[in-house]
């Protein structure tokens, strides 16, 4: 025992910073320009561990990027950084440490590895209970009425098979006819070549996730290669019908490696969504409106909400508590599924949900306002928060963007107007909403929470947010009206450095280890 592997911590190699907690001390070098870094692994063989910490290169990576430069990964975050910011740094090493067979026994260190290498247990994607119909056996009057209009999530077959993109999105396929296209990638732009290779061999908790509004400008033959469904058509749609230079964002081009996903979120405006699924397979989640789901609580005003950093982590601490729901009533029963290849999942307005890629997966998404959905959109888009809440248009358009939505209805749907309830728009949103229960029309569920509670991940973009990966230590950050998607991204795996190892230890990580994000409400279904 006494000739084995020493503690570097407890041999003084961390000094003074010794009596921070590993959390902390991380969160103090994600503070240090990339040169403090590199100098900080030349220190001692403790600190090369600490300052090589993928969590902290990533943040670094994304936080320091130009805008205007096209992400792409290399081995690890750090290469990256050095690649793309430093590249007369590359390899560089101020000092050459003598060898140690040192060991850091370090959770903060072992946890965002393990989350993002770990194999997915069994009993996660095992049982389902979301209905699979036929769209060749229902008619769009029916789902209306059988799902649309009671919120009941169903997942569609005989769509999505049909599409030209189906035949044609094979990955190898998308690579050769797209590969030089830059899309949208955690508040960065990729190419679709780099952007697969980074899926392919990433060990991120969360990993970054394409998602990206606009991809029918960038590749008009995409839009081509796939159609609206007829239950979705724009006919149906309310936003649709809205002046185009103020209609919200409505449609993303998904892709995602394994593990990658969105984490809970409520989709925004008030609006209902689909999702295609063309290639991979997805693990989805659903809480109805009055029963979010456990691990995650949003804010009293609505605009923050709380959750795990990552897919894996809440799926590891909370998704007993969601399977013990199971035998619930219908009003607070989860749904779950493995959307496989060719079908589609419809996601009623309101719903909380989340999806975890199971392999490296494209879809196409589009949020949409029904008729049955008129009234609680009016609410939504008038309330005295619009300002802050609503999403995927212009900040300057959207304290107004409800009248141009009343002129929609007073064309195709007045008698919404009929029963506006003013008192929502006095109090706010949020607490006009949860004051008291909306009239309903025939047929319709009362959902007494809000339709647009809030949400954010840093991977994702609906007008998805687009905000920068957190750092494992709780914080609150602001996002932006971009892809809500923000595709969540959180930083992940620590690695060692070629002088010293990490050592996992069996330690639990709280709990209480949690993101906290202020934004805009920018979620779609991803």
């Amino acid at each position: 025992l006494l000739d084995g592997p020493s503690d570097l911590r407890i041999a003084g190699g961390l000094g003074v910073l010794a009596a921070l907690p590993d959390a902390v001390l991380l969160q103090l070098l994600g503070l240090c320009t990339a040169e403090a870094l590199l100098a900080c692994g030349a220190v001692s063989h403790a600190l090369r561990v600490f300052s090589a910490s993928d969590d902290v290169w990533r943040a670094k990576v994304l936080e320091d990027l130009p805008s205007n430069q096209l992400l792409e990964y290399r081995s690890s975050w750090r290469e990256t950084y050095l690649h793309l910011l430093r590249p007369h740094r590359r390899g560089w090493s101020p000092v050459s440490l003598a060898p140690s067979r040192g060991v850091i026994y370090s959770d903060a260190l072992f946890w965002p590895w393990h989350c993002g290498t770990a194999s997915l247990p069994a009993a996660w994607t095992s049982f389902q209970n979301i209905l699979r119909v036929s769209a060749d056996d229902i008619s769009v009057a029916d789902f209306e009425a059988l799902y649309e209009r009671p919120g009941k999530p169903v997942i569609l077959t005989g769509i999505v098979s049909r599409w030209p993109a189906f035949e044609r999105w094979g990955l190898e396929a998308l690579r050769a006819r797209f590969g030089s296209t830059p899309f949208h990638v955690g508040g960065h732009e990729m190419t679709l070549t780099a952007y697969l290779e980074y899926a392919g061999s990433s060990v991120d908790e969360q990993p970054l996730y394409l998602f990206d509004r606009s991809f029918a400008e960038r590749e008009p033959e995409m839009a081509a290669e796939y159609d609206v469904p007829p239950f979705f058509a724009p006919e149906r749609d309310l936003f649709a019908q809205l002046p185009a230079e103020c209609r919200p964002d409505y449609r993303w081009l998904i892709v995602g490696g394994a593990r990658s996903g969105s984490l809970w979120h409520v989709d925004p405006n008030a609006s209902a969504a689909w999702n295609g699924l063309i290639r991979g397979r997805k693990k989805w989640l659903l809480c109805p409106p009055q029963s979010p789901p456990p691990g995650v609580r949003a804010s009293a005003d609505g605009t923050t909400i709380t959750s795990p950093l990552s897919l894996y982590e809440w799926f590891r601490i909370f998704y007993p508590a969601l399977a013990s729901r199971r035998h619930s009533d219908a009003a607070h029963r989860p749904r779950e599924a493995v959307v496989e290849e060719g079908e589609l999942l419809f996601v009623p307005r309101g719903w909380w949900h989340a999806a975890l890629n199971l392999e490296t997966s494209v879809a196409i998404t589009q949020n949409y306002a029904p008729a049955s959905s008129a009234r609680h959109v009016m609410r939504f888009l008038a309330s005295a928060d619009a300002t802050e809440l609503v999403s995927g248009v212009p900040a300057e358009m959207r304290a107004s963007l409800h009248l141009h939505f009343r002129e929609v209805l007073r064309k195709r749907f007045p008698e919404a107007l009929d029963r506006e309830e003013p008192p929502a728009h006095k109090r706010g949103l949020w607490k006009g909403l949860m004051s008291s229960a909306p009239e309903r029309d025939a047929g319709e569920v009362v959902h007494p929470h809000p339709s647009r509670t809030v949400v954010a991940a840093t991977n994702t973009s609906r007008t998805k947010i687009d905000a920068q990966p957190p750092t494992r230590v709780a914080s609150e950050m602001q996002a932006t009206s971009r892809p809500s998607e923000v595709p969540w991204t959180s930083p992940a795996a620590g690695s060692a450095s070629p002088a010293a190892s990490i050592v996992v230890t069996g330690a639990e990580r709280s709990s209480s280890l949690v993101q906290t994000c202020s934004f805009s409400f920018d979620f779609g279904s991803d």
